[in-house]
């Protein structure tokens, strides 16, 4: 991550963490480059492919200076690049894209992080441990998480491909979360490489080498910590990454907007909102503390949990076949008087008023 977007978070703690650096990391694209020309790609001609307006002779000597675009191409190519070498010489397989992006949908909805790991170990299972294995070992104070594709042995191409699996998936985790899980230290199932460049890009934190295993080891007090993304945010980060993944994961989500995405989530689940209590628990605060850290953000509970019900009840209007009692009902209002003199103040409409104006604007749009 550039050394200015580091600064400027650390100012604004709510910034989003997105791709501002303007120059791509020079030194990781080389070794990707490096191990794949190892295995007859030729970097020029990837470099070509991926627009990026240089030789390879400039990415060594430093002269190269790339787009966020071109670099996650690159990254990209390499990346299946590699993973093609492997199933064609050793019959190794690899997560894909495609079942990366699956994995991604399928974890969103998580309520923790730990609930996140233990649906990419079931994720991982329906596989029959052709892309690896996940194994989740916590004591009290300490969680590991192993991470361990199926390798026959080690290899140059597996080194990249499983550190960068790695890193991903510590990186979607902290974005999944909003909040950068700090690692104490890497085990890597490989011996040390001659190149430290690709370990030290990618980690902050001890790296050891020659383990049994891939393990990333942090707090276990990161598992208690809710998932607070939404499915629209997902498709967004899809959009680039994993291969704009030294960008950074995007982090910067307000509370307000945490505490938002909770209800709404956990309302897909059990139809009812969250207590201001149960919310605050969530976050490990009192209620006292959560109530003080909206008025930070100059919100309160009250209007978060408002703005659930209007959302949900706007969803629940454009289904023509609920009858207003039973979607006040399902909104979480006390009873349908309160929902209607709810819903005409926010929006100037009673709810059977928008209910027609949306379903005219449908037969507009259909006509």
């Amino acid at each position: 991550m550039c050394p200015q977007t580091i600064e400027l978070m650390k100012k604004h703690k709510h910034v989003s963490m997105t791709s501002t650096c303007q120059r791509s990391p020079i030194p990781l694209l080389q070794i990707l480059l490096e191990v794949a020309a190892t295995h007859g790609f030729d970097p020029d001609e990837v470099l070509a492919r991926c627009g990026a307006g240089c030789r390879f002779s400039d990415v060594v000597e430093r002269r190269a200076q790339l787009s966020v675009e071109v670099f996650a191409k690159v990254n990209r190519y390499c990346n299946a690049a590699l993973r093609h070498h492997m199933a064609s010489t050793a019959g190794e397989i690899s997560m894909t894209e495609d079942q990366f992006a699956l994995l991604c949908n399928c974890v969103v909805n998580s309520a923790t992080l730990r609930q996140a790991i233990d649906v990419t170990g079931r994720f991982f299972n329906m596989f029959d441990g052709r892309i690896g294995r996940i194994d989740l070992q916590t004591s009290k104070a300490v969680a590991e998480l192993h991470i361990n594709p199926l390798r026959t042995a080690p290899s140059e191409a597996g080194y990249v491909i499983d550190v960068y699996g790695l890193a991903v998936m510590h990186m979607f985790y902290g974005w999944l979360i909003d909040q950068p899980i700090k690692l104490e230290r890497v085990q890597l199932a490989y011996p040390r490489p001659k190149s430290s460049t690709l370990f030290l890009a990618l980690f902050d934190c001890e790296v050891q080498f020659g383990g049994n295993t891939n393990c990333l080891t942090f707090a276990a007090d990161y598992l208690r910590r809710p998932a607070v993304r939404t499915y629209g945010e997902l498709q967004e980060l899809l959009h680039g990454f994993p291969f704009d993944l030294m960008f950074g994961a995007r982090q910067g989500k307000s509370l307000a907007e945490q505490v938002y995405t909770i209800m709404m989530n956990r309302y897909s689940g059990s139809q009812t909102l969250l207590t201001v209590e149960e919310v605050a628990a969530t976050f490990h605060l009192t209620s006292s503390t959560l109530r003080r850290r909206l008025a930070e953000e100059d919100t309160t509970y009250s209007k978060i949990r408002k703005r659930c019900q209007l959302n949900l009840a706007k969803d629940f209007l454009r289904r023509s076949d609920m009858t207003v009692d039973r979607i006040a009902q399902l909104s979480s209002f006390s009873d349908p008087t309160a929902f209607r003199r709810a819903f005409r103040h926010w929006t100037g409409k009673s709810p059977s008023a928008y209910r027609h104006e949306i379903l005219d604007l449908h037969r507009l749009q259909s006509a």
